[in-house]
């Protein structure tokens, strides 16, 4: 059988648990830099690929307080590509499609990457992002300071799938080097 590419994301993910990967974020904050180094350990060989070969969009860039990746350049940049899961939305004041409805987040398969772009904000007040990877039994893997109910190790952390609205459900798909 062939290993599906949202299975080769939820096997590099519990290698990060384990702390099989040395180059894991240690610092809070860093939820993209924690999904770049599981996608590079599960496509690319551990290489610093990902940002290159997935990041088409850069979000206000005028704006913005940095030119790094933010998960919001990830998430419209995925988006772009066609990788968006089409599911439901519920309604956010004047917004009928900001979140996600939390219902249809039993849909998505482990290895699913799932975004909320109106959260963080940088120095200038641009929304930065947020981003974790669905894991077996309706977990999510992110790397955070602090969330309520979840396992912790350091800034890795296992939450609660619905444990935060979601803007984006990803079903990845890696471009050839």
């Amino acid at each position: 059988d062939r290993v599906t590419p949202s299975e080769r994301i939820v096997q590099a993910a519990f290698d990060v648990l384990r702390g099989d990967v040395p180059n894991e974020p240690r610092a809070a904050g860093l939820c993209l830099a924690l999904v770049r180094v599981v996608i590079e350990r599960a496509f690319y060989a551990g290489q610093w690929r990902f940002y290159d070969l997935h990041r088409t969009v850069i979000v206000n860039q005028a704006e913005r307080f940095s030119q790094d990746p933010y998960a919001r350049d990830m998430e419209a940049s995925l988006r772009d590509q066609g990788m968006a899961l089409p599911l439901p939305r519920v309604p956010y004041g004047n917004d009928l499609s900001r979140y996600i409805d939390p219902s249809a987040l039993d849909t998505v398969e482990p290895g699913t990457l799932i975004f909320r772009w109106d959260t963080a904000k940088d120095r200038n007040g641009v929304y930065i992002g947020h981003v974790g990877i669905v894991m077996p039994g309706r977990l999510v893997l992110e790397n955070v300071a602090n969330r309520y109910g979840a396992l912790q190790r350091g800034p890795t952390t296992l939450s609660r799938l619905g444990a935060w609205p979601v803007t984006t459900a990803i079903r990845f798909e890696p471009k050839t080097l």
